[in-house]
């Protein structure tokens, strides 16, 4: 009961930041949502490691025995144990323990929420690491975890489901009328009070799966127009190059000085290239079809797959639209004699 009376406290706090609507308030709420998210997945994941430990306190018994039984049995129990890499992965690593929960047996939870657990849980670290966050889709993002959130309390492992009171924090979260347990005295099983406070948090966050798809299409196919627009500008700086060629010179320009003076590769016309203009028609086609998405976390995870690829040639593009504006300033300066 304890540890879900500080789930429940720091997902207040997350939803009371939320509501500021604002990129400080919402960089805290969305780190607080990614440690809980955290949290609540290393609690299944403890639950589940008892039945891990069995399996192999089982296999370690057929040491040493050969008989066919011994080894049908041995070939039954060996999927069901980790090796000690597999552990320090799970320990260590967000995907690998999101990886662990949502592969075992008993999770009912849809492919698609462990994706997003794992974008979310990069943006956090944007946030929390380089103070680097998406404004635009930030709210979208918040309203997509606490979802996530929910879902994982909803769907959490226990090895052992106690039986006690409410604790009077959680009780606090629904005002004036608080459920009763359906254990005698009006207790509540943990699993009972986390459902409670998972479909609470549901409806009060109100999350809009339609307008979140809509924030997400628009956020991406911004980035797309304004794409295009520095490679038109590039284009622009080096006639008689257009559109097609300026994309193939950010994609092999030099990355350090070194490269630099090795000079222009020999095929570099020809080369085949992973981003034509094509593609990037393509990506704005993909980013569009994102709106007639009906759930926040299915656009969230086909948002995420065009914005991995448009990033990747944002960073060169915008490098040499800096270089080429460094340049510009120098020859303005130099006719002002400076």
């Amino acid at each position: 009961m304890q540890q879900l009376e500080r789930t429940t406290v720091q997902l207040w706090e997350a939803r009371r930041l939320a509501k500021y609507n604002d990129v400080p308030h919402g960089r805290l709420a969305l780190l607080l949502l990614d440690n809980a998210a955290e949290i609540v997945l290393r609690r299944s994941s403890s639950a589940m490691m008892y039945s891990v430990d069995l399996h192999e306190g089982l296999l370690r018994q057929l040491d040493g025995i050969e008989t066919a039984e011994a080894q049908e049995l041995r070939a039954e129990l060996e999927p069901k144990t980790l090796t000690k890499k597999e552990r320090r992965a799970i320990d260590r690593e967000f995907n690998a323990l999101v990886d662990f929960v949502f592969g075992d047996e008993a999770c009912s939870m849809d492919a698609d929420l462990a994706s997003c657990l794992k974008i979310l849980h990069r943006y956090r670290n944007a946030a929390y690491h380089r103070d680097l966050v998406n404004t635009d889709v930030l709210s979208s993002a918040i309203q997509i975890y606490f979802y996530l959130c929910c879902k994982l309390l909803k769907n959490q492992r226990f090895w052992i489901d106690q039986i006690d009171a409410a604790p009077p924090a959680i009780l606090e979260i629904f005002g004036e009328h608080p459920p009763r347990g359906s254990w005698p005295t009006g207790a509540f099983s943990s699993r009972e009070l986390g459902n409670l406070v998972a479909d609470w948090f549901l409806v009060e966050m109100k999350v809009d799966h339609v307008q979140i798809a809509a924030v997400l299409s628009d956020h991406l196919a911004a980035r797309i127009d304004a794409l295009e627009k520095n490679l038109d500008e590039i284009a622009d700086y080096f006639p008689p190059l257009a559109r097609p060629q300026a994309l193939r010179l950010v994609q092999l320009a030099p990355k350090d000085p070194e490269e630099a003076a090795q000079g222009a590769p020999a095929d570099f016309w020809t080369r085949p290239l992973p981003v034509t203009t094509d593609v990037l028609d393509g990506w704005k086609a993909e980013a569009l079809k994102i709106r007639k998405m009906s759930t926040a976390h299915s656009a969230l995870v086909a948002f995420a797959d065009i914005e991995s690829h448009v990033a990747g040639i944002e960073e060169p593009t915008e490098a040499l639209i800096e270089q080429i504006d460094r340049e510009v300033q120098m020859e303005i300066d130099l006719r002002r004699g400076k």
